[in-house]
Order: structure tokens, then sequence, then C-alpha cells
């Protein structure tokens, strides 16, 4: 188990990188922010504990440091690579377009 700042760390990659499309402007990035707002509900819907992203552009996904949770440890760090996934695929997706 991984922790950061009191907290178990699931994920700590750098998913803002990992976008295709280069011409993300300001404005899309409370496109973006709703969309991972959808991944992080579902994440917390399924485990029932509240998903926190911490450090400098939430790059450290954690979840609070609790008996429960250091159980489904493996499964949730699991799953919340599987939602990362798939939320990077969705902002991939988008045709984000360039101002002129």
């Amino acid at each position: 188990m991984k922790y950061y700042e009191n907290m178990l760390e699931l994920h700590s990659e750098r998913t803002f990188w990992k976008f295709d499309n280069d011409t993300l402007h300001n404005e899309d990035y409370e496109l973006v922010s709703l969309i991972m707002e959808k991944y992080f509900k579902m994440f917390e819907e399924k485990f029932n504990t509240k998903l926190y992203a911490l450090g400098r552009m939430g790059r450290h996904i954690c979840v609070e440091d609790t008996d429960w949770n250091k159980r489904h440890y493996k499964s949730m760090k699991r799953y919340a690579l599987k939602l990362e996934k798939m939320f990077v695929n969705e902002i991939n997706d988008i045709n984000f377009c360039e101002e002129e």
C-alpha cells in the first residue's frame, strides 16, 4: 500500500498528460472537470467511500486510511485505474476546436 499525506494512495500518474489533444484551452477544462467528477462519482458509489484528488493538479488519487479501505485497497486501485483509462479515452474522443 502506498500513502500520500496520511491517506491511502490509489494512483499518482499525471493523467492530464495522457490526453492526445494538445489544443485544450482554459474554458475546455470546465468540461474536463465535469467529466472527471462523473468518474469520481462512479468510484464513490461502487465503494461507498470518498475519493480525493490531492497535490498539484490533483495528481494523487486517494481514499481515507480506514480498515475497510485497507481491506479493499487492491480492488479499489484496479477500479481507479480502469476509470482513469475510461476518462482519458472519453476526453481524447472529444473534438476540441482550436480558437481562430
